[in-house]
């Protein structure tokens, strides 16, 4: 659970983030559980920070987390994306067709002749090897990728 320090007003970020080591160092002679709620936290000016969503990439762009907003009801997770570097982006194409080589070496089995299935069952399988093979002309690559879920 990500959690966040404001002033009492509820208006200026303090710390981000905050944990709950950094609330029983604060207040040492107060018990927080590890299964603290919001209501627990509020009297001292700590908030739960709600995830969100990490913005969709154009390819060149890499997302980072900024201090949370409040929307008027909670605090969510912020992101910005800034430029990535030569080697962020070399790194994450490394990555990525790693995992694809990974997906279909551990299907590779299934395009075997001897291999009982049915034309539907070997259909499916074709689509998502396909899908794997195609996953590097995807518009978010190599960053926002939409994995093929795996055929049963």
């Amino acid at each position: 659970m990500k959690m966040i320090l404001v002033r009492y007003d509820g208006e200026q970020v303090l710390k981000y983030p905050y944990t709950l080591g950094d609330a029983r160092r604060e207040y040492p002679h107060v018990s927080f559980h590890d299964a603290v709620t919001s209501e627990d936290l509020q009297p001292f000016g700590i908030a739960v920070v709600h995830a969100t969503d990490l913005p969709a990439s154009n390819g060149c762009d890499v997302p980072f987390e900024t201090d949370p907003v409040f929307d008027g009801s909670a605090w969510r997770q912020a992101w910005r994306l800034r430029p990535a570097s030569h080697t962020e982006t070399r790194s994450a194409k490394m990555s990525a067709r790693q995992r694809r080589d990974d997906l279909l070496a551990a299907s590779d089995w299934t395009q075997l002749p001897d291999v009982r299935m049915d034309d539907m069952e070997r259909g499916a399988w074709r689509k998502y090897r396909q899908i794997l093979r195609d996953i590097t002309r995807q518009p978010g690559f190599p960053w926002d990728l939409a994995w093929p879920e795996r055929p049963q």
